[in-house]
């Protein structure tokens, strides 16, 4: 009786033994899956020359992010005027596989800054989209760069005016007429020349302006209905798809909310967006198809023809939430 119950209670503390490692196992799983999935978005600066950057140097930056293998990567083109950076450049580089096995992907940036001071880059809008589609957006921290004077302290040291020499040369009076006279000449042939081109860019631009007093949710509806008759995903035009939808959904809100959207990045677009009457539900809605719209055309996204077909009707549910309200008369007048 006494060798069976310890045979009991040994074969107990093994069970014990077992499932507390198998635990541990778990946990450490558990702890290495969260780790692969981190996904981290920096700026890298290449190193300043050895008297530190001065006015005009064109500067290389680097947007890196890494994020786990399955998942993509979305760093949109930045405008020519980023803030107080003068975007000179820029190349998106092919994604690659890390040592660690996740991915890898950057946009190199060339920029100049013209002021001297301490300034830091502003607001970039990267996004990442994991495996399930879930889209997010990535916050680095910025970059601080400090641009010098070009003039060093001697030319800035104030020095005593020599007095000044008194040379024998031939009179000047005809170089004063002459340059007058070429200065008269010039001005005449500029303004012949801007006249002429005005005439010939103003007659086409009439014939293409025409008033539609239509409200504006059936203007973009009808639209809407051109572009999903042109089938474009079926061809492989998915670019085009993607640029002919978001443009219609640019214009509509110019329309409606009086926002110029034609010339900003998603990132500008939201931000102005903030101050008008739209919902947050609203405001989703468009951030998810203009985030997708960059993903085809700026990270090589290539969705299939059913998805793609769906921003249609995304910009479609949009327009119709979106929709002024209007009397019962109007809306008469309207159709």
């Amino acid at each position: 009786m006494f060798v069976y119950r310890t045979l009991r209670m040994r074969s107990t503390l093994h069970v014990m033994i077992c499932l507390a490692l198998l635990l541990s196992g778990m946990g450490a799983l558990r702890v290495a899956a969260q780790s692969a999935g981190d996904v981290t978005a920096q700026w890298e600066i290449a190193p300043a020359p050895v008297e530190g950057w001065t006015v005009g140097d064109p500067i290389e930056l680097r947007m890196r992010v890494t994020y786990p293998a399955g998942g993509e990567a979305v760093l949109p083109e930045l405008p020519g005027q980023w803030g107080a950076f003068e975007v000179l450049d820029q190349r998106l580089e092919e994604p690659a596989e890390t040592e660690s096995g996740a991915w890898a992907v950057e946009r190199v940036v060339q920029v100049a800054l013209w002021v001297p001071g301490d300034y830091e880059t502003p607001p970039y809008g990267a996004h990442y989209r994991d495996a399930l589609g879930t889209l997010q957006e990535l916050v680095a921290v910025p970059a601080q760069i400090s641009i010098g004077s070009v003039l060093t302290d001697d030319d800035l040291e104030k020095h005593d005016l020599k007095p000044q020499a008194d040379l024998a040369g031939p009179p000047i009076w005809p170089w004063i007429v002459g340059g007058l006279l070429l200065a008269a000449l010039l001005f005449l042939g500029l303004r012949w020349l801007r006249g002429r081109m005005r005439r010939r860019e103003v007659a086409p631009e009439m014939e293409r302006v025409v008033v539609d007093d239509r409200p504006p949710e059936v203007i973009a509806h009808e639209e809407l209905d051109r572009i999903a008759a042109l089938r474009l995903p079926a061809l492989g035009e998915l670019k085009r798809h993607y640029t002919l939808v978001t443009d219609c959904v640019r214009v509509y809100l110019y329309r409606v909310y009086g926002v110029p959207a034609m010339d900003r990045t998603t990132g500008e677009l939201m931000s102005a967006m903030r101050k008008t009457r739209l919902k947050g539900s609203e405001a989703r809605l468009l951030r998810s198809m203009l985030d997708e719209s960059d993903m085809v055309k700026f990270a090589r996204y290539h969705p299939d023809a059913v998805q793609a077909d769906s921003i249609v009707r995304e910009a479609r549910h949009f327009v119709d939430l979106t929709r002024p309200a209007r009397s019962a008369s109007e809306e008469e007048l309207a159709s």
